[in-house]
């Protein structure tokens, strides 16, 4: 016996009348919602806009024997919609972290290189050897 029998309207309310008999329990019954909470939508949502484009960019590739480049592609193009994600953005926590942990190195680097020029009489720009790590 079906849950919601055609007599029946979708909110529950029986249009014509129905026997105690014939009637079921609720409990009975899957009660199906049409909405997702909301962060599982934005989840759901922010990995489709991530996976998408490299599906895409393999189908293509398939079709065209260049699975790299098309591979490369759609990495390319799904980096780029992540970033646009702002706060929520994967790469751009990543590329933060890998930021704050490289920085002081490649500054050093730069002041060192900055230095070797103008040892050998070469003037260094003056970005080259002024290189700060701002974390914000």
């Amino acid at each position: 016996m079906p849950c919601a029998k055609e007599s029946e309207s979708w909110s529950g309310e029986s249009e014509s009348p129905v026997s105690p008999a014939e009637r079921m329990h609720d409990e009975q019954c899957v009660q199906y919602t049409h909405e997702m909470p909301y962060d599982l939508q934005e989840s759901i949502g922010r990995f489709v806009i991530r996976i998408v484009p490299l599906l895409y960019g393999g189908m293509f590739g398939t079709l065209m024997h260049a699975i790299p480049v098309a591979l490369t592609v759609g990495a390319v193009v799904s980096a780029g919609m992540d970033l646009a994600m702002g706060n929520r953005s994967i790469l751009r926590n990543l590329g933060r972290s890998l930021f704050t942990s490289g920085c002081p190195l490649l500054a050093s680097m730069a002041r060192g290189v900055s230095g070797s020029l103008n040892a050998i009489g070469i003037r260094a720009p003056a970005s080259l050897r002024d290189i700060r790590c701002r974390f914000s």
